[in-house]
């Protein structure tokens, strides 16, 4: 990763800064999810899919993973 340039965009007004700060709240993991609540704040819950009941419900999951959530998600982008 070249550091010096993912800095820049940010500094240069390129994204507003709500849009950043959860940029960097999802490469951190601290988005809420089931994973998050119950691995970093210790909530008694189900961590698997809210939807399918299927795996680990991650940020990575939720992007890549899961076909529904990630497609709703990019059908939301087009409106």
């Amino acid at each position: 990763m070249d550091k010096e340039s993912s800095l820049l965009r940010p500094s240069a007004g390129c994204t507003c800064p709500a849009t950043g700060g959860f940029a960097v709240a999802f490469q951190d993991g601290a988005i809420k999810t089931n994973n998050y609540e119950k691995y970093c704040l210790g909530v008694e819950v189900n961590d698997r899919c809210r939807k399918f009941d299927k795996v680990g419900e991650t940020n990575e999951y939720i992007v890549a993973g899961c076909s529904s959530l990630s497609e709703s998600a990019y059908l939301r982008r087009d409106k």
